[in-house]
């Protein structure tokens, strides 16, 4: 009776530690897709295809020449730390990349004018602990003209 008893804890302690690696693997899995999704935090809704055509949009710093666009509208990205716990990297490179994503789901081809502004604690957009914001006008650009 000893033996079999013994056994059945075995048997138990086996499945236990299963459950446990499995469960350690799911959370391992979880924040491993956490920390790769970071960048695309606030615009959502792109496919991944969009995600690819809207990080090949031209940002350009400064104003374009009159003519060689139509203005669709302001556009914002936002790069932003939560809190403490946020694990997210707060860069421009992330914020420029949320104002392609912005600038893609109006239907433009570009952003011009672009500007950025670093906040600290409780500063900016959604009182987030550290942010960058980027902003700029998002614009269809004009056809070349034929030669």
């Amino acid at each position: 009776m000893i033996a079999k008893v013994g056994g059945k804890n075995r048997e138990a302690n086996r499945v236990r530690n299963n459950a446990v690696g499995w469960l350690l693997l799911l959370v391992l899995c979880t924040s491993l897709l956490g920390c790769i999704s970071t960048s695309t935090r606030f615009v959502t809704g792109l496919s991944p295809q969009d995600r690819l055509l809207a990080a090949k949009l031209p940002v350009h710093d400064e104003v374009l020449p009159e003519g060689s666009y139509t203005l669709v509208g302001p556009v914002n990205g936002l790069s932003c730390r939560v809190d403490q716990a946020d694990v997210y990297q707060v860069s421009e490179e992330n914020a420029r990349e949320e104002l392609k994503r912005t600038t893609f789901s109006v239907g433009a081809d570009a952003v011009m004018g672009v500007q950025c502004q670093t906040y600290g604690r409780g500063e900016g957009p959604r009182r987030c602990l550290e942010s960058i914001e980027c902003h700029g006008d998002a614009v269809k650009l004009a056809a070349a003209p034929a030669n």
